[in-house]
């Protein structure tokens, strides 16, 4: 039997023991549990029942849908009830099973399968990933695959793109056929279609509904999707919770957030020239990881309100955005006080900072007075050739020790990608003075420290875990190198904090 199929039955049949349990009678031990293996047609629990037969039909279906896309067949002679679990478990298929199985022999055998696989099933359809590798004059192979999940109700569908092969544009058919079911929507490697007079917002409970009622994750991993279009997929979504845009480089241009149900954007390596909250009262969220204006020295705007919901925002880079609260721009000069346009309910703050700049003090001290109840505070470094990070007392870092946030609300401080440099520990020595309810400072190291030595190492961090034992707040935990951070963990709602989703 093939070891794809043995591994799920293994995991499954391991917990029925062949003899119910029972202690040995050779050595005292409890008897070891004996799976029963698919592979042995016959194979028989106490009384000579069938173990397949005798097992919930929920659990074939479980069983049958993590399956491969290749092997589900082969299922049917292990036993009939295997056979009936298969048409009636929701179909969970990934094309990339077949594709790698073909060895790359050809596109026509494994389009093939897939058409005969998808309208083989009777449905519903629950998570489908879908490859087009055709150029463009077989677009009605594509568009046949989504008409026909779409047909069988797909809730969680994944299209992903081989540009080079000729087809560019995302077919209209998904916006046309496709929303009455899906949940989620990961488009990747696409130029997304122009929505005009495609899709309904169904306002007011007019007719027709809405395109997409229980969208809730949009995903567009390197999409170009213009402003307009991106406006109409938000406004006929009701339901969305979570946006995610991947390598947007440009398109759009501007990304303003319309949805009464969205809760978390994220814009990962993205070029814009600005990210508005227009209308958004649910918003928890805004994760901005490496994305900037679309030219060298341009900022990109980021405009939020007072009064919003957002607890989580980062990271905010003083050189490369630009905080609007209001209408007004946060900026050191400004006559208006910070204090006064501060956004009460942010809890988790990120900021990637240049800790060897004078003038980035002046602004992290601006941006931490907006936000004055952040407990968590997530810091990263900018590398920046032109500062110096080895001389030097930084002294322009000590103003914030008496940033009203750092003294009265952070309670964790995480230092992501720390490099020793004397302006970093200068800055977690202004934070552990000034944090009068500081718990821990949690400090994860730089991949590669440069040409540091282990002794400097040592000595270095003898001195910042001394830091905090003459006051007796924080403490100060070493926490290996960083690891890579993924925007799929930073958009999971079930997670409270998206600064903190590391693949270990």
């Amino acid at each position: 039997m093939d070891q794809l199929i043995r591994k799920p039955f293994r995991r499954v049949f391991g917990c029925f023991s062949a003899a119910g349990g029972s202690s040995s009678s050779r050595g005292g031990d409890a008897a070891a549990p004996e799976p029963v293996l698919a592979g042995s047609l016959h194979t028989r629990v106490g009384g000579g029942e069938d173990a397949i037969g005798g097992l919930p039909e929920q659990i074939l279906s479980t069983i049958v849908s993590r399956l491969p896309a290749t092997d589900p067949a082969r299922t049917a002679v292990l036993s009939s009830q295997w056979l009936r679990a298969r048409s009636s478990a929701p179909l969970v298929f990934q094309d990339s099973d077949l594709i790698l199985a073909a060895n790359f022999t050809g596109v026509a055998p494994v389009a093939a399968a897939v058409t005969r696989i998808i309208e083989s099933h009777p449905g519903p359809f629950h998570t489908v990933t879908l490859t087009s590798y055709f150029p463009e004059s077989e677009r009605a192979t594509f568009v046949g695959w989504i008409r026909t999940v779409a047909a069988k109700g797909v809730r969680d569908l994944t299209l992903h793109n081989i540009p080079w092969s000729g087809l560019y544009v995302l077919p209209t058919d998904l916006l046309q056929c496709c929303g009455g079911s899906l949940e989620r929507l990961h488009a990747s490697v696409w130029r997304f279609p122009s929505t005009a007079g495609v899709l309904h917002r169904g306002v007011d409970g007019g007719t027709p509904p809405p395109s997409f009622p229980r969208l809730r994750e949009l995903v567009l991993n390197r999409c170009s999707i213009e402003e307009g279009d991106l406006e109409n997929m938000l406004a006929c979504s009701p339901a969305l919770q979570t946006l995610v845009l991947v390598y947007s480089w440009g398109a759009p241009e501007r990304v303003r957030l319309v949805g009464g149900s969205l809760r978390c954007v994220v814009l990962c390596q993205c070029v814009a020239r600005e990210l508005a909250v227009v209308a958004a009262p649910l918003l928890e969220r805004i994760v901005l990881w490496c994305s900037s204006g679309p030219y060298c020295g341009y900022l990109m705007r980021i405009r939020i309100s007072r009064a919003s919901s957002i607890k989580v925002i980062g990271y905010l880079k003083p050189s490369s955005h630009r905080l609007q609260i209001d209408g007004t721009s946060m900026k050191p000069g400004l006559r208006t006080s910070p204090d006064e346009l501060a956004v009460p309910s942010v809890k988790i703050l990120g900021l990637q900072v240049r800790f060897g700049v004078a003038d980035e003090a002046k602004m992290v001290s601006y941006l931490l007075r907006c936000f004055p109840n952040v407990e968590t505070l997530h810091l990263m470094p900018v590398k920046d050739p032109q500062s110096p990070t080895h001389l030097g007392d930084f002294e322009f870092w000590e103003e914030i020790s008496s940033v009203e946030c750092v003294r009265f609300s952070i309670k964790k401080v995480v230092f992501h990608g720390f490099s020793w440099e004397n302006s970093e520990i200068a800055f977690i020595d202004s934070v552990i003075e000034g944090g009068t309810m500081l718990e821990k400072v949690c400090i994860f190291f730089e991949h590669r420290c440069g040409t540091i030595s282990d002794d400097e190492l040592n000595a270095k961090m003898t001195m910042v875990a001394s830091l905090s034992i003459g006051l007796g707040r924080a403490e100060v935990i070493f926490s290996g190198e960083d690891h890579p951070w993924h925007y799929k963990k930073a958009a999971d709602l079930s997670r409270d904090d998206p600064f903190d989703c590391c693949y270990s």
